[in-house]
């Protein structure tokens, strides 16, 4: 096992939860031992690789497969100071045989607590084998299961710099029988995918159903799926969870107790409900397994529900929960929400795979007309890049329906009237997104509405030739005008409430122009057959 790649801060020499001004001074001295000595564990690249990671994660904390030491910090705040005939011994001046102090009458635990530091200490100085000793030290003068756990985490974290899984393994095995915590749960885990895939699966429930309180749950939830993916990626050479074999029943089992409990938050119930739906499906479609959770009846167990039916049902979800706004007040759904939306963008932009293009097309029309409100740049965007490539699924001279004139006019609006936060020139890119659609369908409305219009024209010629001069208006029959008239009007009504709808969003002169023109004509139409119907 590579120490570097699981153990980011042993090689650094810090402990886990080291902040930005300890990491940057270990650093400085682990960077000084590695040009000062030819048998260095490690190379600058992997320091500077090992800086970077625990930097990222102070900026985005997360649960993460690493090995860490201490497990237990509390223990190791303060090393003790003892004093044995005289003498003063802490961290600057060590016993150099801790077993003959405790034979002088010394206090036992002192001495382990006293040995752990040093040994810890040694461990991040990359000293392996006084590390070693050290921790078998505490071993053997301590009792407490505390300090015994601890002693083992680091007797395992110099086993595994040696290249010793299988050891480090049982050492861990041992440490973890006592007190659950999680962070020496998680070092048997980051070592048990490497040296016994077969006991990380396994442990997984454990992490689980063993934690203290639904935080920790949570946490070793989180990492019990990262496990997973990370085992079943490896073994499968793959990063598609299509792909991988389910967790076994046990952590299922687990995560569905945890998914009842109370004190779990909507956010962390959709995060593992989502997981849940996507691994046993067969048997939360069968069961609602979630049903006395509170969060049984939220948005999120809608969308969770929806996911066991299919991901097409699931997204398909998602135009009425923001239609109903049940998004704004829920930041992850509205995150999910807005990724979906970006793939569809770039699954239309991309003109080389025509049936990605297509299927995105359809599935983005299908967002917006259930009700997918344009409350962000990424879905005005998308709306707009739909409307440009609409004719890619449309039939030869098909149009799209009006509705999506709607759609994009109250995208404009939002945009217009700053409804939602754009930053820099955000909005000025937006609107000119939407001026490209709106020519789009202007072309569209066209081809739909010139021909109609000319033979609207040519028949409110005849209806007022029919209608005009004295003795026609005596013998005309007016129930049949209004017949023939009433179609004519109404078709002008709608087509001047399309064009007077796409005419503030163009920005093309040509466009504006034509679209005037065709509002005068429908305008001189309805002045023909003013008082006939």
């Amino acid at each position: 096992m590579d120490l570097a790649s699981v153990a980011p801060s042993l090689v650094i020499g810090v402990p886990g939860k080291a902040d930005r001004a300890e990491l940057g001074t270990a650093f400085a001295l682990a960077s000084r031992r590695l040009k000062t000595s030819s048998t260095a564990p490690f190379t600058i690249e992997q320091l500077t690789t090992a800086l970077a990671d625990l930097e990222e994660n102070l900026k985005t904390p997360r649960l993460r497969l690493w090995y860490q030491v201490p497990a237990n910090p509390q223990l190791v705040n303060t090393a003790p100071v003892i004093a044995v005939r005289g003498v003063r011994y802490d961290l600057k001046n060590v016993p150099s045989d801790f077993e003959l102090l405790a034979a002088q009458d010394a206090n036992a635990e002192d001495l382990a607590r006293l040995a752990l530091a040093v040994a810890i200490k040694s461990l991040y100085a990359w000293k392996w084998d006084e590390a070693s000793d050290l921790s078998r030290t505490c071993l053997k003068l301590s009792k407490e299961e505390d300090l015994r756990d601890e002693a083992l985490n680091v007797l395992a974290a110099t086993l595994l710099a040696r290249g010793e899984a299988a050891k480090a393994l049982d050492a861990l095995r041992k440490a973890v029988e006592g007190e659950w915590n999680l962070a020496l749960q998680t070092n048997l885990a980051v070592v048990a995918s490497e040296a016994d895939p077969a006991t990380a699966i396994e442990h997984m429930s454990y992490l689980i159903a063993g934690a203290e309180d639904t935080e920790q749950q949570r946490a070793a939830a989180l990492l019990a799926v990262a496990l997973w993916k990370r085992s079943q990626g490896e073994e499968k050479g793959s990063d598609d969870e299509d792909d991988f074999d389910p967790p076994p029943r046990s952590v299922l089992s687990a995560m569905y107790d945890l998914m009842d409990s109370s004190d779990l938050t909507e956010e962390n119930f959709y995060d593992l409900g989502m997981f849940l739906a996507r691994v046993d499906a067969d048997q939360l479609n069968a069961n609602d397994l979630f049903r006395n959770s509170p969060h049984s009846s939220s948005p999120s167990a809608q969308l969770i529900r929806a996911r066991v039916n299919g991901f097409f049902e699931f997204v398909a979800e998602f135009g009425p929960i923001s239609k109903a706004r049940a998004d704004h007040s829920r930041p992850w759904i509205m995150n999910e929400v807005e990724q979906y939306v970006r793939a569809m963008g770039r699954m239309i932009a991309d003109s080389d795979n025509t049936e990605r293009q297509k299927i995105a097309i359809m599935h983005s029309y299908k967002l917006f007309d259930t009700g997918l409100p344009t409350n962000s740049a990424p879905r005005v965007l998308l709306l707009a890049v739909l409307i440009l490539n609409f004719e890619t699924i449309l039939p030869e001279n098909g149009a799209p329906k009006d509705v999506v004139d709607e759609w994009l006019a109250n995208a404009f609006q939002n945009v217009r009237d700053n409804k939602f936060e754009m930053v820099g020139d955000q909005q000025d890119s937006l609107l000119e997104a939407i001026a490209a659609a709106a020519y789009t369908l202007v072309h569209f409305r066209h081809k739909e509405i010139i021909p109609t219009l000319q033979q609207a024209d040519n028949q409110s010629l005849i209806i007022e030739q029919k209608t005009s001069g004295f003795f026609s208006s005596f013998t005309v029959d007016r129930a049949a005008v209004r017949a023939a008239a009433r179609p004519i009007v109404d078709f002008c009504s709608e087509s001047k409430k399309t064009y007077y709808r796409l005419l503030p969003m163009l920005q093309d002169e040509k466009a504006r122009e034509s679209a005037k023109t065709i509002l005068s004509a429908l305008g001189e139409i309805e002045g023909r057959l003013s008082g006939r119907v």
